[in-house]
């Protein structure tokens, strides 16, 4: 019977509690206005819509509205940028706007993975001095 009991709480528990999903992050060994400029880009390539940056805060607020079928998604990114010593971080947030159909987490944390990408591939492409 304490076998029943312990699976129950332990299902109950697991049950309730929420997965806490990380902030994609990573750093690069470039100048903070370089990854900022080439992070505007990135999210550009990507077909977002720069709302508002700001160079001393390090941050850009950005949206992508897509329309599939009758249903209209629409996601808001924020990205933060970090100068650490001789490097710069760089964080995205991606949520779905309050007026969005529902999209799944997996698509969101694509949208992640292809900003990096994107903004990796902005990085390559500066000339080297």
């Amino acid at each position: 019977m304490k076998i029943i009991i312990s699976a129950l709480l332990l299902a109950i528990t697991l049950g309730c509690s929420t997965s806490a999903r990380q902030t994609q992050n990573k750093i690069y060994d470039k100048e903070f206005r370089t990854v900022f400029q080439a992070s505007l880009s990135a999210l550009k390539d990507r077909r977002f819509t720069i709302k508002s940056y700001d160079w001393n805060s390090g941050e850009i607020d950005s949206y992508k509205k897509s329309k599939e079928g009758e249903k209209n998604k629409e996601v808001r990114a924020t990205v933060s940028l970090e100068q650490i010593n001789q490097k710069t971080k760089v964080r995205i947030n991606v949520q779905q706007s309050e007026e969005s159909t529902l999209i799944a987490q997996s698509e969101i944390e694509l949208i992640e993975r292809e900003f990096f990408v994107s903004l990796d591939n902005a990085i390559n492409n500066i000339p080297r001095n």
